[in-house]
């Protein structure tokens, strides 16, 4: 078993150690902090080494994925939120198998657990841009005028004027799942924005709510938003670079 962990990772840089190592104490600290149990805490740590996986192009994400998209919608169930729920178990959870089978039919034969990346080219990126800020436009409408299940909504502490930044935060996060399915290295562009509306849409709710306990949760919420930000950028610039040299290798 030991032996297994070291040889899984033996190809990671100290950097990417001690960034895993760091996000997960967050978590374990966050959790003992909050009387989070046994599903929280194990919510947050597979989540840590799902996008961890994801910023290294590694197929075995999708592992870790799977079983946080089922535990993150059992919460989301308990706390009422349905849309939560559809969005984890109608959307994330299949796409974790089908993502698992793209990635296997596109794996870099140098690596066991490495797959090809790609980019998009111009009139692709010029087409996710306007498909984006359309879809944006017409779900912040329709969450703006109908009584939602957001998590904001379901909370009941931010009401209809965050509306466009729930909708940011769902349609890209949608769409960037679509993106890290088929490989494409501008995933890693909607994540950062959705990390971004996602840590403001969290200290919305620090700056309207007096009470001590969502206002808790909030901040766990940023730090866990505010770290996986910072690995989405580095995912972004490790997935380029991989991207680079696969593309110079089979050029040689």
């Amino acid at each position: 078993m030991l032996n297994y962990v070291k040889g899984y990772f033996k190809d990671w840089t100290l950097f990417e150690k001690a960034w895993l190592g760091i996000f997960s104490l967050i978590t374990v600290g966050l959790s003992i902090v909050w009387g989070d149990n046994i599903i929280g805490f194990m919510t947050g740590i597979t989540g840590i080494f799902c996008v961890v996986l994801v910023a290294k192009g590694r197929i075995s994400n999708y592992i870790w994925g799977g079983i946080n998209v089922v535990l993150y919608g059992y919460l989301a169930y308990t706390w009422g939120l349905m849309g939560e729920v559809t969005l984890n178990w109608g959307f994330f959870l299949p796409m974790n198998f089908i993502g698992w089978y793209f990635w296997l039919k596109n794996k870099d034969h140098t690596e066991t657990d490495l797959v090809i990346t790609d980019v998009l080219n111009k009139r692709m990126r010029i087409t996710w841009i306007f498909l984006s800020i359309l879809s944006i436009l017409m779900y912040g409408l329709l969450l703006k005028n109908l009584h939602t299940f957001s998590i904001a909504d379901s909370l009941g502490i931010i009401e209809n004027p965050t509306a466009f930044f729930d909708a940011t935060s769902t349609v890209l996060s949608v769409f960037a799942m679509i993106l890290m399915v088929k490989r494409y290295a501008e995933q890693w562009t909607l994540w950062i924005v959705v990390n971004i509306v996602s840590i403001i849409m969290w200290s919305i709710v620090i700056a309207t709510s007096s009470d001590a306990s969502e206002i808790g949760n909030a901040v766990s919420m940023i730090v866990m938003w505010s770290a996986y930000l910072v690995n989405a950028v580095y995912g972004q610039i490790n997935w380029f670079k991989l991207y680079k040299t696969q593309k110079d290798r089979v050029e040689v």
